[in-house]
């Protein structure tokens, strides 16, 4: 099953299909958008298994993640992508 996915999490989830990997934070910047709602974005995105921590970079305090895709996200995306244009 296809998960549906929020505006934000559309937006999240194709900056980091077309990526290696990003942070939140770095997600937030590419999109202009609040690290607030990329966080809680890339949260949802997680529980529906639409992407997944790849690793953590090495910082002082919390060591931030960073995210990719998944094929489950790739597809959802996809789908989103193909219903918007029809």
């Amino acid at each position: 099953m296809i998960p549906s996915l929020g505006p934000v999490q559309v937006a999240a989830l194709a900056v980091l299909a077309a990526a290696d990997g990003m942070t939140g934070t770095e997600v937030a910047e590419h999109l202009g958008r609040d690290p607030r709602s990329i966080h809680q974005a890339t949260r949802g995105l997680c529980d529906k298994g639409c992407i997944r921590v790849l690793t953590r970079r090495p910082a002082v305090g919390v060591s931030p993640a960073v995210w990719v895709a998944t094929t489950t996200g790739r597809k959802a995306l996809a789908a989103h992508q193909q219903r918007a244009a029809s």
